[in-house]
C-alpha cells in the first residue's frame, strides 16, 4: 500500500443548480508533475458565489454520510433566481484518486429523491468503466451487482438515501473508498467556536502538533509564548439559565465545556520576564484567532497529506502573513489547500505568477445572478503581465462592478 498521505486526492469538484450555482462550475485541483502546485485560489468579489463552493462540499458529504438516518431529508436548495431551476435537481459530482485508481462519483436529487448516483473506476492506463448507474425508476446498469451494487440493495434503499451509504452498512469495497475520501477532505468554515472546537479536536487527537503550532505562533510575532487545552465544569445555575433544551443542558452536564489558554510573558520595569499570564483565546485579536485555527487545520492536513478547503481565507490577517501560510503548503507539497478569499494581494504571491491556472476567478451573471468560475489563466494574454496591478484594474474580472457606487443616491 502506498504512504497514507497519498491514499487520497480530491481532483475536481462540479457543482450544478445549488444556491448561487445554477450551469454545471468545476472547481480543478488537479495539477501534472512532480513540481505541481498544490494550493486552488477562488478569488471574487462578495456575494459571488465563493462561499456557496464550500458549502455544496459540505452539503455533498454531508448526504454522503447521513443520508441512511431515518429522519433523513434531502438537503435540496436549488437556484432561486430562475424559476426553471426550481423544478430541476442538484447534482454534485467529484473526481478523485484512491491508490493507483481515479473515481468519478456524482448524484442527482430533488426535494424528496435521488434522481441519478453513479460511480465509475479507471487505471493510470485505462479508460473509465462504470462500477454502478442508478437512475430515478429504480433502475441499475446490469454490471452493477459484480461490484455489489446489486438489486436487492436497491430495494432496500429508500428513494431519498444513496446506495453508497446503504452499501457501506454491508463494507462494500467502493462505498469505503468514496468514505475514505470524505474522510480525507476537512473543510474549514463556519462561526469562531465552531473553529475553536475543530481545532480543539484536532490537537486533542493528535497532542504532537502543538510544538509546531507554537513555532508558527512565534514566528508570526504574535506574542502568545504557549496555550493549553483546557476544560471546566459549568455550574448547575449557569446551565439552567441556557435558553437551550433540556437534551442540550444535559450535554452540558457531561461534558462541560472546552477551551483554550493563551501563555503571554508578564515583564517588570526593566522588562525582564517575571511571570506568564493566560488569556482564553476568545479574549486574542479576530487575526490570532484565525491565524491558530488556519495554522492548526494546514499542519495537521500536510501531516495527513489530506485536502483542506478554507472560506473566506485571510479576512482578519494581515496580506504578508497570509502569503507566508500559502508558501509553507506549497513548499511541502503534501495535502491540497483550497482557498476562498477576495484578498487581491495573494495575486503576487508565487502560486499566482507560476501557476495562474490555480487561480479561479469567481463571478457574477449580471442578468440571472448566478455564479461563474473562470480559470485566470484563460484570460492571461502575455506571460509577462504584472497579475495583481491587471486584476486592480479590473481586466480579467472577478471584481465588483462599482461604477455606480459614489454617485449620489436620488
Amino acid at each position: 500500500m502506498e504512504n497514507s498521505k497519498h491514499l487520497c486526492q480530491l481532483l475536481e469538484i462540479s457543482i450544478r443548480n445549488y444556491r448561487s450555482f445554477y450551469d454545471k462550475q468545476t472547481i480543478s485541483l488537479s495539477s501534472n508533475g512532480m513540481n505541481a502546485n498544490p494550493i486552488t485560489i477562488l478569488l471574487g468579489a462578495n456575494a459571488s458565489g465563493k462561499s456557496n463552493s464550500a458549502k455544496a462540499l459540505v452539503s455533498m458529504f454531508s448526504y454522503i454520510t447521513t443520508s441512511l438516518r431515518p429522519d433523513f431529508i434531502p438537503p435540496y436548495n436549488p437556484f432561486a433566481f430562475y424559476e426553471k431551476a426550481l423544478t430541476e435537481p442538484t447534482t454534485f459530482e467529484i473526481i478523485f484518486r484512491h491508490d493507483k485508481n481515479y473515481y468519478i462519483y456524482g448524484f442527482s436529487y430533488d426535494a424528496t429523491q435521488i434522481v441519478e448516483e453513479y460511480l465509475r473506476e479507471k487505471s493510470d492506463s485505462s479508460k473509465y468503466h462504470i462500477i454502478f448507474h442508478r437512475e430515478q425508476k429504480s433502475e441499475l446498469n446490469s454490471r452493477a451487482i459484480n461490484y455489489g451494487f446489486g438489486k436487492k440493495l436497491l430495494s432496500e434503499t429508500r428513494k431519498e438515501t444513496l446506495l453508497i451509504t446503504k452499501a457501506r452498512e454491508e463494507n462494500n469495497k467502493y462505498s469505503n473508498i468514496v468514505f475514505d475520501l470524505v474522510r480525507s477532505v476537512a473543510c474549514l468554515m463556519g462561526t469562531p467556536q465552531d473553529l475553536k472546537a475543530i481545532a480543539i479536536g484536532i490537537i486533542q487527537n493528535n497532542p504532537t502538533i502543538k510544538e509546531s503550532i507554537k513555532a508558527y505562533l512565534k514566528k508570526a510575532d504574535f506574542s502568545v509564548t504557549d496555550f493549553f487545552i483546557r476544560h471546566a465544569i459549568i455550574p448547575e445555575e449557569a446551565i439552567k439559565q441556557m435558553p437551550l433544551s433540556e437534551e442540550l443542558r444535559d450535554g452540558f452536564r457531561k461534558n462541560g465545556i472546552w477551551s483554550i489558554g493563551t501563555a503571554h510573558y508578564v515583564r517588570n520595569d526593566e522588562k525582564s520576564v517575571i511571570n506568564q499570564t493566560i488569556l482564553d483565546i476568545d479574549d486574542e485579536s479576530t487575526g490570532t484567532q484565525e491565524f491558530f485555527y488556519v495554522m492548526t487545520l494546514i499542519i495537521d492536513t500536510i501531516q495527513k497529506g489530506n485536502t483542506l478547503f478554507i472560506d473566506e481565507f485571510a479576512s482578519s490577517l494581515h496580506p504578508d502573513l497570509a502569503m507566508a501560510i500559502l508558501d509553507i503548503f506549497k513548499d511541502d507539497k503534501h495535502g491540497k489547500l483550497v482557498i476562498n478569499t477576495h484578498v487581491q494581494q495573494l495575486l503576487s504571491a508565487s502560486v499566482a505568477a507560476n501557476s495562474p491556472e490555480r487561480v479561479m476567478l469567481v463571478e457574477k451573471d449580471h442578468i440571472l445572478g448566478n455564479t461563474k468560475i473562470v480559470s485566470l489563466k484563460s484570460r492571461i494574454k502575455r506571460t509577462d503581465e504584472v497579475i495583481e496591478k491587471r486584476y486592480r484594474n479590473k481586466l480579467y474580472g472577478g471584481v465588483p462592478d462599482l461604477q455606480d457606487f459614489l454617485q449620489e443616491v436620488e
